[in-house]
């Protein structure tokens, strides 16, 4: 969009306005999974980047699923058409209860640490299937507080 287009919609809708260009967010998806074609791989989209409803479905007409750290952006996701199984979602230091509600609602859920998959695997035992996130303990980071894995 150019400058008078901005202009005009900050004058109908007001200031300050957030403005995504669909068409760039298609092009750059289109761009990221021809990168791998070939590869049988399935791209998530990170609801917690921007979690509007015209975008999550905008990434879902794409064919991507949807990556959560919450039980709201799972619900978000549930709202904006995902099905539960095109959802991922990777808590960080919720309780169990939590995992449990995620079950119920049918999602994939991605353990990161031996306590909580201890817990899983007594609750559900192979009737549920789970992801687990493994960290290599390779940093990378220009700060050791902010360094992941």
């Amino acid at each position: 969009m150019d400058s008078t287009q901005l202009i005009s919609l900050s004058q109908e809708f007001g200031s300050p306005l957030f403005v995504y260009d669909a068409n760039i967010m298609k092009r750059q998806y289109k761009r990221l999974k021809n990168a791998f074609k070939g590869v049988d791989l399935s791209l998530h989209y990170a609801c917690k980047a921007l979690s509007n409803q015209a975008i999550l479905k905008l990434f879902r007409s794409l064919g991507a699923g949807l990556d959560t750290v919450s039980l709201e952006e799972v619900q978000l996701g549930l709202m904006a058409g995902y099905k539960p199984k095109q959802i991922m979602y990777t808590p960080n230091g919720v309780g169990f209860d939590e995992i449990k509600k995620a079950v119920n609602l049918g999602v994939q859920v991605n353990i990161d640490n031996l306590s909580m998959l201890e817990k899983f695997g007594h609750e559900y035992g192979n009737s549920y299937p789970v992801c687990i996130r493994i960290n290599p303990h390779i940093m990378a980071g220009g700060l050791m507080r902010i360094q992941t894995g």
